[in-house]
């Protein structure tokens, strides 16, 4: 909602002289301009800007500053709300001075809300309110990760991911655990990366998969457990790329690859998983559960992972994870997951691509 919806600036560019022969009527519509943002606005603590685009460079002339003040006045801003955006050499200069200047009432935005959130933690204070909790550290963490304070915002999911640890974990809501637990470690580790300690990441990530790899939940959606695993480790090798592709150095024994090919194993071990579950449970046919409740059963869930394309994932994840030792140069564990490819391909039944990856000279060569 805040980042696509609700907007912490909002910038009115208008064509508008000091010297405009119908300046009344130019003035009032630049009024109501304005207030017909603020009606969308509903209300809400979004900074409003005014630019008016002037051919000639500011002056300080009497004229200037008389409309100037009209102007603020008629449309309810501050001399600070408006600013002046010439069409001259100097262009990007101005440009450079707006681009500040909203980044500051921007940061005004988000300082507010944070306020505003945190005198709410006084009402949480009761042990029913869990859930409540790990939302509110969430939130800060998320106004200060806007504000670009990402120490403070580190401190925040920290705190909502270690609150966790306070709600007991059932059968029911063992997925709805897991799925909070692996976003806030999805945010914890993005943000290490980017403070530069990304052996404080890695740690954070393993200790994460340490903890939840035994919270499996209902024993007939087992594969939906090895899903999420799968998951948490292709998406922390994304991020490993990304901080890698920000100037982090990588090691052969440290590097993306791991957590790919670590990614499609947890893909076989799904699909093993779900071919054990459906060899106990009755044969599943189509569902005549209406689709408001469909979701919510075992047997529905089967009919879904049957739909899933196992191999697909896995020689997605293989290649990728293929490409980081290729690129650290790990020769053997590149030959490795070359044979795993081949043996995925043929299981899927495109035999020649099978045939293309076991004739790899490299592999034939250790054959």
């Amino acid at each position: 909602k805040h980042l696509h919806v609700l907007p912490a600036v909002v910038v009115l560019f208008l064509d508008l002289e000091w010297n405009d022969p119908q300046w009344p009527e130019r003035q009032v519509h630049c009024a109501n301009l304005l207030q017909e943002l603020r009606n969308n606005l509903q209300d809400r603590n979004t900074r409003i800007a005014l630019v008016l685009l002037q051919k000639n460079t500011p002056q300080e002339d009497l004229l200037a500053s008389e409309r100037a003040a009209s102007l603020t006045n008629a449309c309810g801003i501050t001399n600070k709300m408006m600013f002046i955006l010439p069409h001259n050499d100097h262009l990007m200069g101005y440009i450079l001075r707006l681009e500040s200047a909203f980044l500051e009432m921007a940061q005004t935005y988000y300082a507010t809300m944070s306020k505003t959130i945190r005198s709410h933690r006084e009402q949480l204070a009761t042990p029913s309110h869990v859930t409540l909790r790990i939302r509110h550290q969430f939130k800060l963490g998320f106004v200060a990760e806007m504000r670009s304070d990402f120490s403070t915002a580190l401190k925040h999911y920290s705190q909502a991911y270690a609150t966790l640890d306070d709600i007991k974990i059932t059968d029911q809501n063992c997925l709805e655990i897991k799925t909070v637990a692996g976003f806030l470690n999805y945010k914890i580790c993005r943000l290490m990366f980017k403070l530069n300690i990304p052996r404080d990441s890695i740690n954070q990530f393993m200790t994460h998969i340490e903890k939840y790899k035994e919270q499996i939940g209902y024993k007939d959606l087992i594969f939906e457990h090895y899903a999420w695993l799968s998951m948490q480790n292709s998406t922390f090798a994304d991020l490993f790329c990304e901080a890698i592709k920000n100037g982090l150095p990588a090691l052969q024994t440290q590097h993306p690859g791991i957590y790919y090919h670590k990614g499609s194993e947890y893909i076989v071990k799904r699909r093993n998983a779900f071919r054990v579950c459906c060899s106990l449970s009755p044969e599943i046919g189509p569902t005549t559960v209406p689709i408001s409740t469909a979701f919510s059963t075992i047997t529905t869930a089967q009919e879904m992972e049957r739909a899933f394309n196992h191999s697909a994932v896995i020689i997605h994840l293989l290649g990728l994870a293929m490409n980081q030792y290729k690129q650290y140069r790990c020769m053997r564990f590149k030959k490795k997951i070359t044979i795993e490819m081949a043996k995925e391909y043929h299981a899927s039944g495109d035999h020649s691509k099978a045939l293309t990856y076991r004739s790899i000279p490299d592999i034939c060569e250790d054959t």
